[in-house]
């Protein structure tokens, strides 16, 4: 069995620096407008970030792949 402790965290590490340098560049470009929309896209980024996490981890656990993290 491959290390999937170390795989599944180096992805969750991944997918959180990708959504960071994402809603950084999103920072920029959404100067001078709306808060409220700009607010929007960034929780719905985190919620896409964490989601895809979650079922990916979910998935591991029920294929007993990954006993303990």
């Amino acid at each position: 069995m491959i290390n999937l402790k170390n795989e599944f965290l180096a992805n969750l590490k991944f997918q959180i620096e990708r959504r960071e340098n994402f809603l950084k560049t999103m920072n920029d470009s959404f100067k001078g407008q709306s808060q409220e929309r700009f607010k929007y896209m960034v929780e719905r980024q985190y919620h896409e970030t964490y989601t895809e996490l979650l079922n990916e981890f979910l998935s591991l656990i029920k294929k007993k792949e990954l006993k303990m993290i």
